[in-house]
């Protein structure tokens, strides 16, 4: 990862808050690397689940193009609801990301 993706990483002990998930799109928009696009994407779609904005996670993986980094974002947003307790849906979550990898 580089040292840019590293600010995106909500902490442990709150949600995050919709506002700073917009200002890190605003810093997204300066990115040019795809993977490294890639990779915020997937941790922005984990943290809008975690919030309980799925529909807003589900817009970022959409933005994947590439079936790892698909794979990998479907995978933290199981996690992410696991966290929350929503665990039918993470599992159907992790579930995708098995077949996305697969692919």
């Amino acid at each position: 990862l580089s040292s840019c993706c590293l600010f995106f990483i909500p902490q442990r002990s709150t949600r995050p808050s919709k506002s700073h998930l917009k200002q890190a799109d605003i810093v997204n928009e300066s990115i040019n690397d795809e993977i490294s696009r890639y990779t915020v994407y997937q941790v922005q779609a984990a943290a809008y689940a975690r919030a309980g904005f799925l529909d807003t996670a589900e817009d970022y993986l959409l933005l994947i193009n590439e079936q790892t980094a698909l794979a990998g974002g479907l995978r933290d947003v199981g996690v992410a609801l696991d966290s929350i307790n929503e665990k039918e849906q993470g599992a159907q979550y992790r579930s995708r990301a098995l077949a996305a990898y697969n692919q």
